[in-house]
């Protein structure tokens, strides 16, 4: 009996031992990342151990799942990255932007969560338009 309950207490411990990461904490309390403006999207290096599940925007905020590889160091993180300068396609002007993912440890296991980043900056620039992130076939209509 004393075996169950540690093995299930170990295991307790395991299955919730990445979830103090920065981000989730942010989310938890409402707040998000600031979007970087940059001219460079090349120039910020990060692993590519995630894909874009989906993306949702509400207001100035924009919503980001990600299915992810790297999420046992606990200071994990996502930044995006906008140029803020003008591309044209046959439907009109957008801006491009990029994730880039930072971990010191790319562990096997696979998370799914979600992760916010605040437009505010980016609107200051723009006052509306569309996004592209690298990555998702989805726009963002800001």
């Amino acid at each position: 009996m004393k075996t169950s309950l540690l093995l299930f207490a170990l295991m307790l411990t395991c299955c919730f031992a990445c979830e103090t990461s920065s981000d989730v904490k942010a989310e938890r309390n409402g707040v998000c990342s600031p979007v970087q403006l940059t001219s460079n999207l090349d120039a910020p290096t990060g692993l590519d151990l995630f894909t874009i599940q989906s993306t949702q925007l509400s207001d100035h905020i924009l919503t980001v799942s990600f299915a992810y590889g790297g999420g046992c160091d606990p200071n994990h993180a996502f930044a995006l990255y906008v140029d803020p300068s003008r591309q044209e396609d046959s439907k009109g002007v957008y801006r491009e932007g990029r994730i880039v993912f930072t971990t010191q440890n790319p562990c096997k296991r696979l998370d799914y969560k979600d992760f916010c980043f605040d437009l505010s900056t980016l609107k200051k620039e723009v006052s509306s338009g569309r996004l592209r992130i690298r990555g998702t076939e989805q726009e963002i209509k800001f």
